[in-house]
């Protein structure tokens, strides 16, 4: 899914887009055909999204983000498989390992 702002949108059907794309040979049915969009469009819903948190695990057990760290008992479990995100900030585990994370 891809969340788009709706002032973009907007700013695309009445700035940017010439009225000869809504359709109309003459410019009452095409302001008509724009005006309709444009409702269309106020009408979907908005989504409740909050920007993704990137980041890394250091030393492969802190969350470069907040601080967080698995404790030795995960680590240790034959079961144990590396998130890849973290439990408490719910950063998304894509960063880059850096050299100077390892001490």
């Amino acid at each position: 899914m891809k969340l788009v702002e709706a002032k973009a949108v907007d700013n695309l059907l009445y700035e940017e887009l010439p009225l000869k794309y809504f359709y109309g040979r003459n410019l009452d049915t095409a302001v008509k055909n724009q005006e309709a969009i444009r409702e269309r469009v106020a009408q979907i819903p908005a989504v409740d999204a909050v920007p993704v948190k990137h980041g890394r695990w250091v030393n492969s057990t802190t969350c470069s983000q907040c601080g967080w760290q698995m404790i030795d008992d995960v680590l240790e479990s034959p079961n144990y498989v590396a998130f890849n995100y973290c439990p408490n900030c719910g950063a998304k585990m894509d960063g880059e390992r850096r050299e100077s994370d390892e001490h």
